[in-house]
């Protein structure tokens, strides 16, 4: 137990996530405020369906381990959608379903949480059915709900679940996860209306705490065997039935200019830590992490002109509950503040299948206490993306930097990225991630990953019937 409560203080590290890391999907200016999957063409009212899906394999090595096991990851994925159309019902039931044979490997190194986590994975994606008018739709069931305009960063989609378990080499159609709830639409000419209602709290995927992808990764080496099994336990629990999160839009399309407002009272996602459960009988600790309900009222907007792409979000929360620097015993203080966050976003497309990204994000903690937050969550946060395409499209480059903090001392990433479209169906890629460590005795999202360069080979098809 002593060995547990050195950690303790360490355990909060992991809610330092980069909130909105790759928060968006590869759209590159294209409309995010859901026009285009809002209201289908109406035009076609006869019964319809299809299955679509793909497999994909990927095999990663970790560059700086070869005298150890270097085998970091060997998934096999697989992914079925079936969509139905029925004059003005819409059913999509999407299942995933993910193996990673690297965890038979030396199996004994890994705990029973990490082995949960990362081992493989059986659950439904998107399950709904959707009711629509000419003007209205009501869906109902699990579906994925995006907010905001950014790209790789985005303070407005922070709220919502997504799979962390990889920081930064998630790929994007995996990162967000859906949720329960009810969604309600009514579209006009160039606006659109939206509320949800969510029932229950869910929180995504995060490294386990011994885990290769934990924050803790250099602490834990130094306490030796820490004995017992370490996992989080999340309040309230992702079943129970208690205050519904809800949450509205309104947005405006216009020819160059799009316009969106977002409120919400929303879980946060990350957590703060609230205490320790131990239980000597099963030999486990289970750190709990308190997901506190806050408000949040945002805006967000495009502008193109030319080959420039301009995309911009403003955030403030009221409330929000964050790890502070103080310590109450062991545990880092639990604080509320008013945090005000600005996004922007600049993208360039004048150069012959060339397409430069830059995205700026910074945040500002109103605390009458005083107390600083005990992670980066305050500093600025920069994004960098190059994409190239050649043959076609067929061949493409992806070249992305993520630094946190002015001068990146509270840890960075870039991650280069090949694909090469074999056929219609299938398509190879290869890729390299490298990570830097925050400075000093600084906390932040890659805490201890002097060892998690990152080499990776894949091979995807893409099948329907």
């Amino acid at each position: 137990m002593k060995r547990c409560c050195i950690l303790v203080p360490a355990m909060a590290a992991l809610l330092c996530l980069v909130p909105a890391l790759w928060a968006q999907e590869d759209d590159w200016g294209d409309d995010d405020i859901g026009f285009a999957e809002g209201v289908p063409d109406r035009k076609e009212t006869r019964a319809a369906q299809d299955w679509t899906g793909f497999w994909h394999t990927e095999l990663g090595l970790w560059s700086r381990r070869w005298g150890d096991n270097p085998l970091a990851k060997f998934r096999n994925t697989l992914n079925l959608t079936y969509r139905h159309r029925f004059q003005r019902f819409r059913v999509k039931a999407d299942l995933h379903g993910e193996y990673d044979a690297a965890y038979r490997h030396d199996r004994d190194d890994y705990d029973r949480e990490t082995l949960d986590i990362y081992e493989s994975q059986l659950r439904f994606g998107e399950l709904f059915v959707a009711y629509e008018t000419s003007d209205w739709e009501v869906v109902l069931g699990r579906e994925v709900v995006t907010w905001g305009e950014g790209d790789l960063l985005s303070p407005l989609d922070a709220p919502f679940p997504k799979d962390q378990r990889e920081p930064g080499l998630a790929l994007p159609e995996d990162l967000r996860l859906p949720q329960v709830g009810l969604r309600v639409g009514w579209t006009g000419t160039k606006t659109r209306m939206e509320a949800h209602v969510f029932p229950v709290a869910q929180y995504g995927y995060r490294p386990g705490i011994t885990s290769d992808f934990s924050p803790f990764t250099g602490v834990l080496p130094m306490l030796g065997d820490v004995g017992p099994e370490l996992s989080f336990r999340h309040e309230p629990t992702t079943s129970e039935w208690g205050e519904p999160q809800v949450a509205g839009r309104f947005a405006f399309e216009g020819p160059h200019h799009d316009f969106s407002l977002y409120l919400g009272r929303l879980v946060r996602q990350e957590g703060t830590l609230a205490g320790v459960v131990q239980d000597p009988v099963a030999r486990s600790v289970a750190f709990v992490l308190d997901h506190e309900r806050h408000w949040l009222l945002g805006a967000a907007g495009s502008t193109a002109k030319g080959s420039w792409l301009w995309k911009w979000e403003l955030a403030h929360e009221w409330d929000r509950p964050y790890q502070s620097d103080t310590y109450v015993g062991l545990l880092p203080g639990t604080e509320t503040a008013a945090v005000s966050s600005a996004l922007v976003s600049l993208t360039h497309s004048g150069f012959r299948d060339t397409h430069i990204q830059v995205e700026l994000q910074k945040s500002v903690f109103s605390d009458e206490t005083g107390a600083d937050p005990l992670f980066p969550e305050d500093r600025m946060q920069t994004a960098l993306r190059l994409r190239r395409t050649a043959l076609r499209d067929d061949l493409s480059m992806d070249l992305i930097g993520l630094a946190v903090g002015d001068r990146a001392q509270y840890g960075w990433l870039a991650r280069l990225a090949l694909e090469y479209r074999i056929s219609q169906d299938w398509q190879i890629s290869a890729g390299y991630a490298a990570y830097g460590e925050p400075e000093g005795s600084r906390l932040g999202l890659f805490l201890g990953f002097d060892r998690h360069d990152r080499i990776t080979l894949g091979l995807r098809r893409d099948f329907g019937f």
